[in-house]
C-alpha cells in the first residue's frame, strides 16, 4: 500500500476498520481507559466494543492479584520431597509449593501434583531449638551463596544477601493468602490460568488470583482465545515468541465479570472450564503414555503404539472442540457478530 492510498482511506474512513494490508483504530478520547495506549494500536477493531461492553471488568476490580512469594534464595527455601526427607523438617514449617509452570500438566492443580515446600517460618512463628527446623536455620546462617550479579559478586553468606538481609528475621517469609488461581508471568503459547485444588503456594514465577465470586467463570475466561489475546495485548514480548505478563499488567486484563452474567451463562461456563480440564488432563496422560513407548523408527512401531496415537489424536480434537465452546459462549455473552468473532 502506498502513501497516497494510506491517506486516502484515513481521510475517508469514520469507523474503526481492519483488512489484511491496514488497521484503523478510531478511539474517542473520553472513552481511553488508564493504561497503555498502544493497546489500541494493536488491538482489533472489536476491542472497543468487548471492554467497553458493561459486563467486562478490568481483573483487579473482581479479584486480588499479586505476585507469589520472592524467596530470595530459592535453593534453599524451596525443598523437594527428598530435601525434606533428608533434613525431617517438621511439617508445621512447610507449604505445597509450586516453583514453575513446567512443573504443571494439566489446568487442575492436584495435592498429589505437588512435589515440593516451602520452608515456611511465618514472621511471628517461634522456632524450637530443638527442632530440625531450627537445625535447618543454622545450616543457612553459615551456607555459602555465589553471587553472580550486581555490583557485590563473589561468595557470600545467605543472610547477608541483599534480597534477604533486610528482613526482620532473615529466614521468614510473609504469610500469604492461598491462591485460587495461578497464573504463570511468562506466556508462551497461550495464558494458561491454573485452578489451585492443591491449595499450594508459588514462586515469583506466578501471579496469584483470589477472585471475589465464581473463580470457575473467571479461569474459563483466562484459559480462552480471548484471554489469550487480552494477555497479549496487555503484556510485553522479549523476542523468542514468549510473552511477559507483570502482576500490573494482569490487573488491568478486561476480563467477564461473574457478577454481571445470567445464572445460567455463569453454570455454563463453569461446566465448560470443568469439561476443558478433563480432556487437558486426558491428553497430557495420553502423550506420556505414547512418549514411553514410541518407536525410534517406523518400521519398530507396534499395535499398541499405533492405538495409543490414535487415542491421543482423539483427546487432541476433543480438547480442541471444546476449548471452541468455550470461545463461542463468551463470544455469544458479548453479543459479537460472525465477523467481530473472526478478527
Amino acid at each position: 500500500m502506498d502513501l497516497k492510498e494510506t491517506l486516502s482511506i484515513l481521510e475517508t474512513t469514520k469507523e474503526s476498520y481492519e483488512d489484511e494490508k491496514i488497521r484503523i483504530n478510531i478511539v474517542k478520547q473520553g472513552s481511553l481507559k488508564p493504561g497503555k495506549w498502544n493497546v489500541y494500536l494493536r488491538a482489533p477493531p472489536v476491542y472497543q466494543k468487548i471492554i467497553n461492553n458493561p459486563k467486562m471488568k478490568p481483573l483487579g476490580d473482581i479479584a486480588q492479584v499479586f505476585r507469589g512469594y520472592t524467596t530470595g534464595y530459592n535453593d534453599y527455601f524451596i525443598l523437594n520431597e527428598e530435601k525434606v526427607k533428608d533434613w525431617g523438617i517438621e511439617k508445621e514449617f512447610l507449604v505445597p509449593c509450586v516453583s514453575s509452570p513446567k512443573k504443571l500438566k494439566g489446568l487442575i492443580i492436584k495435592p498429589e501434583d505437588v512435589k515440593e515446600y516451602l520452608f515456611m517460618v511465618r514472621e511471628d512463628q517461634e522456632v524450637p531449638e530443638n527442632s530440625n527446623a531450627y537445625k535447618y536455620i543454622k545450616y543457612g546462617e553459615k551456607l555459602e551463596v555465589e553471587v553472580t550479579r550486581g555490583s557485590k559478586r563473589g561468595k557470600r553468606k545467605l543472610p547477608e544477601l541483599e534480597t534477604l538481609k533486610g528482613r526482620k528475621r532473615w529466614y521468614s517469609l510473609p504469610n500469604f493468602k492461598t491462591p485460587v488461581l495461578l497464573v504463570p508471568r511468562l506466556v508462551d503459547k497461550k495464558l494458561i490460568a491454573f485452578f489451585n485444588k492443591a491449595g499450594a503456594q508459588a514462586s515469583h514465577l506466578f501471579c496469584y488470583v483470589i477472585p471475589f465470586s465464581m473463580p470457575e467463570v473467571i479461569a474459563g475466561f483466562l484459559n480462552s482465545s480471548l484471554g489469550s489475546l487480552m494477555a497479549e495485548l496487555y503484556g510485553r514480548s522479549y523476542g523468542g515468541g514468549v510473552l511477559d505478563v507483570e502482576t500490573y499488567e494482569l490487573k488491568l486484563i478486561p476480563v467477564l465479570d461473574p457478577t454481571t452474567l445470567a445464572e445460567s451463562d455463569a453454570k455454563r461456563l463453569a461446566e465448560i472450564f470443568e469439561r476443558l480440564a478433563k480432556a487437558v488432563e486426558e491428553r497430557v496422560k495420553l502423550e506420556e503414555a505414547f512418549e514411553n513407548i514410541k518407536s525410534k523408527s517406523p518400521k519398530d512401531r507396534g499395535i499398541l503404539e499405533f492405538e495409543l496415537k490414535g487415542k491421543l489424536q482423539e483427546a487432541i480434537q476433543n480438547e480442541e472442540i471444546i476449548q471452541k465452546e468455550l470461545d463461542e459462549t463468551i463470544y455469544d455473552i458479548l453479543e459479537l457478530s460472525a465477523s467481530e468473532r473472526k478478527q
